[in-house]
């Protein structure tokens, strides 16, 4: 079995979802969330690093002629 995560993941959809998680630990201070925040921050820092090298940055103000 292949693991094809890499490649069915929508990468701005995991960037919400990974917001929305962060959003949420933020809440709970109090208890073992903190460590989660901090795995949450490491994820988008990881993931917005990955953006940039792969060159899909969000600011496409008009689509190109592949579209």
């Amino acid at each position: 079995m292949t693991d094809d995560s890499e490649n069915t993941i929508d990468p701005a959809k995991e960037l919400q979802a990974w917001k929305a998680y962060f959003a949420y630990a933020a809440q709970d201070l109090e208890t073992e969330s903190s460590e989660l925040l901090v795995a949450c921050a490491h994820r988008l820092l990881e993931m917005a690093q990955e953006e940039k090298k792969s060159g899909r940055g969000r600011r496409r103000t008009a689509p190109s002629p592949e579209d």
